[in-house]
């Protein structure tokens, strides 16, 4: 008998007897334990099958685990590569603007120094126009004859 014929064979007895009426001496003696091996294969079977499971879910979480890491680690040698790329050239550009910002700053107080001397020359212009003024309005309202100049000049 085949296994597969016996397995229909003992499918048949099952059908035909009701799991109420069985007891364990009304089971056949082959049966049970034919049972008995069938559940262990089962149970060894499903064990072996969930381990490699585990086994194979571990081995992936820890490749991707990994894979994860390298990343992270590639990103912050990047980030630090680019803060000191960024610190170089911030470097760069205050070490080449500088001289000439303060060769900027040196000329404006030179043209500030400039406008004031002027502003001052101006007041002190139109303070003396204003009082060349006085005086010739006080000359030419008041009676004395103004003096001549000579004839050859001064």
């Amino acid at each position: 008998m085949t296994a597969v014929s016996g397995a229909a064979a003992r499918v048949r007895v099952l059908e035909e007897r009701s799991f109420r009426s069985w007891g364990p001496a009304a089971r056949p003696e082959g049966e049970t334990e034919a049972l008995n091996q069938f559940a262990t294969a089962l149970g060894n079977s499903l064990a072996r099958a969930i381990t490699e499971a585990f086994h194979a879910f571990r081995a992936s979480y820890a490749e991707e685990s990994q894979a994860l890491a390298n990343r992270v680690d590639d990103l912050a040698v990047s980030l630090v590569a680019l803060r000191e790329e960024g610190e170089r050239r911030d470097a760069a550009i205050v070490s080449e603007i500088t001289p000439k910002v303060t060769a900027l700053v040196d000329r404006l107080d030179r043209q500030a120094e400039v406008i004031r001397v002027l502003c001052e020359g101006q007041a002190a212009g139109d303070t003396a126009l204003s009082r060349f003024i006085d005086v010739l309005t006080g000359l030419k309202s008041s009676s004395v004859p103004l003096p001549r100049l000579p004839e050859g000049g001064l």
